[in-house]
């Protein structure tokens, strides 16, 4: 099931309604981008994202990017078009009671960005609050991860049947020991084969699982049993296959397979843009004895050489559970300070034993891209260099743009585990741009402009051959250098470091270290320095020595480093391993000058380090957490981009879970600042205090959840500049939030309706110290918003959903500040209906949505579409959708600007805004 954009809603015209209103919401905000985050989501489902731009730039890539709460790492996603918008599905295996935060990345074909949060959006990302459930097992935070979701790790013994094995039709005996697996709790026990639920089928006694499943059909079948803790932890999903055999042990009868094929194309009508995309994506999945092989692709229309590959292949080997081979695209997670969830094109090797584990890491982070496909996205002339010298010769400076280089990665993890008790890791990540990847001279279509700078050259639009031809007509000189173009530097980056655990009081307290260290070079255009050139890295003398400083008189000053570059390796030796030249990060890892006086104090803060430290229990009814991290203002992971630097953390938490997990009460603190260097100027202080209570009893009684977050910020300024300007900031953000859902049931009916309201409200903390015209620019808001499913006892499902949002932005109007209201209503209903014993779904709806502010807008939706299967192994579905808009009136600042003496007003009349058509073939084998 999925919860879309607004907590309780699951249909899709309700998703349309919130992208409208997204239209109104950040149209005075985030320029072309408009996106409302959801209210909430719930644990285990599905939560679905939806942005749109009016910019009639062509969107050439869209990502959503999203992490736990709390994390250090974003999984990055690509988002697909649907229904005038871009949409991102965040699986809800990754939704935990600790909430979600997640940022919008979207490129154009000209190089600009659109991000929501438009603001530092991977430091501040959007926060949505998650409902917890009792039957979706409890996870907490820093747990191994499986499917994204945190759990903890158990001894489950597998009876029956062993991993690839075979097995004749009339002997499938599933059973499984949970004798070295404590405090397990019975009720949470799921068993899934092939995905269906057999629980009901099997037998829970003395520690064994057993089930003797009716009869499957021939073929590979998969088994999963899923469990948690008395204490409410989810503990990591036991997952194996078998076959089931024919009569006799033939080589056929061991091979068995199943997968998917589907084909999709829309066309979609948005202001004055078409848009046709095509897309086939399918996957197969089949084994034999301890083999299991599954591939998955997706190719689409979308896919361009100029930009980085949208196409998805991937082919996955496991020989049972020791050893699995991935080749294609991948995401690997090998740790959060090297790379966590970011995708890879190549090669990953991951060894699995009881003590012992391996994980090899090889491919491109980044593809080559000769040139962005647009003018001056190729060649760009710089006309303003041009020169003429003293016999009227001008030469004239080509540079290259919009070239992308070829980034390698090379990343491998070490595990030990000690006993199951102390477990050791090390890692390393070598990351680096091939500068031979991106060519000099590229398509002969790219052109670029000629502007009147360009003496002797007719201003104009040029290819490369026609500028030459130019040029020589002129008489003058073309200049395109070798390398060191303007359109970026090629990077190189090492990463290294180790991990350190342990647990106690078995298994339910659990300590965890890691410590990292990073080498960064943002330019390595001309390799590796000389032993000359690293003699004058942090002085001006040629003396053989490294950091020694002399004053008029020939004598040393200060405290020197004087180290011999005789004494250290050449780096053209090593350059393979990292490039060492002046633009590395950084150049020494600490002062030295400090270490000799507090070693200790500035090992911890070298500002290309990150490490951690963490302690966690997961003990009954209370699971608590006290983290400390740290990450340098130097520290680079190039297979981690997207990681806050210069960054001090200090976390709290702690969970109660009362009335058999009905009743879940948490709490957290957070400190975050960026004072790492003493010479930090400006720093920032955050104290989150976070609050929320969720209760749900049970199916079929009320659920309700409550969350309060208060954020407070503090830059430490005390004065208001020498130029007048007030930078103080001390402020303080509350957001509340109340769910309700009331499940009600009669004559064969189930309807759930719910009720949410939310509110955020902004203090500035020095307005009694500030000037009257100073402008707080924090906006207030106020949502409410009834929303009704239902089920009833045809093959009918309805769900009707009203919202309201109310806007307080603050303005400057006529030197007084003023927080001006803005106002949307929206209205949807959709519905479903099966036909022809349920081979035939029929759905539709409709949507309404009026906004209020200086800019009165109406739009109406319409969708109608239905999905057939036309045999038992092939469906079809088509669907299509019609948005009408209309403008009323706009008050341009309550001003007779035309001096008819009326306040000037425009509008336009009903007209499409978007319409689109969606065509959907499956076939499953």
């Amino acid at each position: 099931m999925i919860a879309r954009s607004y907590a309780g809603t699951y249909s899709v015209l309700v998703g349309m309604v919130l992208l409208l209103s997204q239209l109104v919401l950040h149209a005075q905000t985030s320029g072309d981008l408009y996106h409302l985050p959801p209210e909430s989501g719930t644990e285990g489902e599905d939560l679905e994202l939806t942005v749109s731009v009016t910019t009639q730039q062509k969107i050439i890539e869209a990502n959503l990017y999203y992490r736990e709460a709390g994390d250090l790492s974003y999984r990055e996603q690509p988002l697909y078009y649907r229904d005038g918008g871009w949409v991102g599905i965040i699986p809800g295996d990754y939704l935990t009671p600790n909430g979600l935060e997640y940022v919008i990345i979207l490129k154009t074909q000209s190089g600009g960005i659109y991000a929501t949060p438009s603001e530092t959006p991977f430091e501040t990302p959007h926060f949505v609050p998650i409902k917890s459930t009792p039957e979706s097992g409890r996870s907490f935070p820093g747990s191994d991860r499986v499917a994204g979701r945190r759990t903890i790790s158990a001894d489950v013994l597998i009876l029956s049947p062993e991993p690839g094995d075979l097995v004749p039709p009339d002997e499938v005996v599933i059973a499984v020991s949970l004798f070295n697996v404590p405090d397990v709790d019975t009720n949470s026990i799921r068993v899934y084969i092939d995905g269906d639920d057999y629980t009901s089928e099997t037998e829970i006694s003395e520690g064994i699982i057993n089930l003797v499943p009716e009869k499957l059909d021939v073929g590979f079948h998969n088994v999963r049993i899923t469990m948690s803790t008395d204490y409410g932890s989810a503990i990591q999903p036991t997952e194996w296959s078998f076959t089931v055999s024919k009569s006799g042990f033939g080589l056929l009868d061991r091979i068995a397979y199943n997968g998917d094929i589907n084909t999709r194309m829309s066309s979609e009508y948005a202001g004055e843009s078409i848009l046709n995309i095509s897309e086939i994506k399918g996957k197969i999945e089949g084994g034999i004895t301890w083999v299991n092989m599954k591939g998955t692709f997706r190719l689409t229309s979308r896919e361009s050489p100029y930009q980085q590959p949208l196409n998805r292949l991937n082919g996955t080997i496991n020989l049972g559970e020791y050893l699995t081979i991935q080749a294609g695209d991948f995401n690997p997670s090998l740790n959060a300070f090297t790379i966590d969830g970011k995708r890879v094109r190549g090669l990953g090797v991951n060894v699995r034993l009881p003590w012992f584990r391996f994980q090899v890491v090889r491919g491109q982070l980044n593809r080559a891209i000769q040139w962005a496909g647009e003018k001056d996205r190729g060649y760009y002339l710089l006309s303003q260099e041009t020169k003429t010298d003293s016999v009227n010769q001008a030469t004239y400076y080509l540079d290259r743009r919009g070239y992308v280089f070829r980034r390698d990665i090379n990343a491998y993890r070490l595990v030990v585990d000690m006993y199951s008790r102390v477990i050791l890791g090390l890692h390393v990540l070598k990351a680096k741009d091939q500068v031979e990847s991106v060519k000099k001279i590229i398509s002969p279509s790219a052109t670029f402009t000629v502007d009147t700078l360009a003496a002797g050259i007719d201003p104009g639009t040029y290819t490369l051959d026609q500028f030459q031809s130019a040029v020589d007509t002129a008489g003058g000189i073309l200049v395109l250098p070798e390398k060191k173009w303007g359109g970026g530097d090629p990077e190189d980056n090492l990463v290294m470091g180790f991990d350190l655990g342990s647990t106690f009081d078995q298994q339910k307290l659990v300590f965890e270290f890691s410590w990292n260290i990073s080498l960064y070079n943002r330019n390595i255009w001309d390799g590796a320095m000389t032993r000359a050139e690293m003699d004058t890295t942090l002085d001006d003398s040629l003396d053989g020595f490294i950091g020694v400083q002399y004053d008029e008189s020939g004598l040393v000053t200060g405290t020197p480093l004087k180290i011999d570059t005789a004494s250290i390796l050449d780096p053209a030796t090593y350059e393979g391993l990292f490039t060492v030249n002046a633009f590395m990060t950084p150049l020494l890892p600490f002062d030295f000058s400090a270490f000799q006086k507090q070693p200790i104090t500035t090992v911890i803060n070298m500002p290309s380090s990150a490490f951690h430290l963490r302690l966690k229990g997961r003990y009954p009814r209370n699971n608590f957490l006290i983290e400390y991290r740290q990450i340098g203002p130097e520290y680079v992971s190039l297979g981690n981009p997207y990681l806050t630097s210069n960054l001090r953390e200090f976390i709290l938490q702690n969970r109660l879970s009362l009335l058999d997990n009905k009743l879940q009460i948490s709490a957290s603190y957070k400190h975050r600042d960026n004072k790492i260097l003493r010479t930090t100027l400006d720093p920032l202080n955050t104290n989150t205090f976070s609050t929320s209570v969720t209760l749900v009893p049970g199916p079929g009684v009320p659920s309700f959840m409550f969350n309060v977050q208060s954020i407070g910020k503090d830059n430490e300024k005390k004065k208001i500049e020498s130029s007048g300007m007030d930078l103080r900031e001390d402020s303080r953000a509350v957001n509340s939030l109340l769910s309700i859902n009331f499940p009600v049931s009669f004559l064969g009916m189930k309807h759930s309706f719910v009720v949410n309201y939310s509110e955020v409200n902004n203090k500035d903390l020095l307005a009694a110290e500030r000037k009257n015209n100073y402008l707080f620019q924090k906006t207030d808001s106020k949502t409410y918003s009834v929303n009704l499913s239902s089920r009833f006892v045809r093959p009918l499902r309805t769900t009707l959903s009203f919202s309201r949002t109310d806007l307080f932005l603050p303005i400057m109007k006529n030197g007084i500040v003023t927080k001006l209201p803005y106002t949307w209503t929206a209205f949807a209903m959709n519905g479903s209906y099966l036909l022809r014993e349920n081979t035939l779904r029929l759905n539709g709806g409709f949507s309404y949505l009026h906004s209020a502010g200086s800019v009165e807008t109406s739009l109406f939706g319409v969708k109608l579409g239905g999905e057939m299967k036309i045999i038992e192994q092939l469906s079809l579905s088509v669907s299509g959708n019609l948005e009408l808009s209309h403008t009323g009136v706009f008050k341009d600042d309550m001003q007779d600007n035309d001096g008819d003496g009326k306040i000037d007003e425009w509008g336009e009349p009903w007209g499409i805004n978007a319409s689109g058509m969606l065509l959907t073939l499956g076939y499953k084998f």
